[in-house]
């Protein structure tokens, strides 16, 4: 006789969806400290940790939420080339890769976190990388074959995320130009997605030299908000 509760036990154990979610995300290259965090939770139009948003930075914030709330929906259609549609006042664009600027504690990595999860939910490869690692990996000639796996890895994922690209001179190690366009500029034409964020008020725009203004011609750059204020203030975002 077949005891199905023991067969139940054994072969039909509940599955931690979770933690296997965690996992995942874990393996993109996800911060922990994002992991499960929610747009419309998570977001405050009101404040943030530096302080009240008022005036412009309040409505950079309000902006911002709509925008990246739309660009999650619209993820299906990014991947397949046609891009979110936004309308603004004289022209209508179709955005695909993104630029995030905004300075320490402007929510860059969480927005970064945020679309990467929901890209993995959505069954989209992601790889998430800190820019100061990527350049660790690859400033120097001899680390190239102990990363190429990596490098394939940033050249064929659906989404690339660079999360703080700083203003490194990069402009005379003709290896890592040569390679960082190669990377750029095979993603722009397989229709693949970058995201990078960048502090464009505090380090300067990165220094890329052609790649860069490649890139940007067909980048959107949006402005995160900027409290000018002395006293933080508690704050719900992450």
């Amino acid at each position: 006789m077949i005891d199905i509760t023991d067969l139940q036990s054994k072969e039909f154990a509940p599955i931690d969806l979770e933690n296997k979610l965690k996992n995942i995300y874990l393996a993109c290259g996800i911060p922990k400290k994002y992991l499960f965090t929610n747009l419309e939770t998570d977001w405050s139009i009101n404040f943030s940790p530096k302080g009240d948003l008022t005036g412009l930075s309040k409505k950079r914030s309000e902006i911002t939420q709509i925008l990246i709330s739309d660009y999650l929906k619209a993820i299906p259609s990014i991947v397949n080339g046609n891009g979110l549609k936004v309308k603004f006042k004289n022209s209508i664009k179709f955005i695909t890769d993104l630029i995030l600027d905004g300075s320490k504690s402007s929510g860059k990595t969480f927005l970064l976190s945020v679309i990467a999860q929901s890209a993995v939910n959505q069954g989209y490869s992601v790889k998430f990388v800190e820019w100061s690692d990527y350049v660790d990996k690859f400033l120097s000639f001899e680390s190239r074959s102990a990363n190429e796996d990596f490098f394939l890895d940033c050249i064929d994922v659906d989404f690339l995320i660079f999360d703080s690209v700083m203003q490194y001179d990069i402009s005379n190690n003709k290896f890592f130009v040569l390679q960082l366009d190669r990377l750029i500029s095979t993603r722009l034409n397989n229709g693949k997605v970058t995201i990078l964020s960048i502090d464009s008020k505090n380090s300067g725009n990165p220094i890329f030299g052609n790649i860069w203004n490649k890139f940007t011609r067909e980048t959107f750059a949006l402005k995160l908000p900027e409290p000018e204020l002395k006293n933080e203030i508690k704050s719900k975002r992450p």
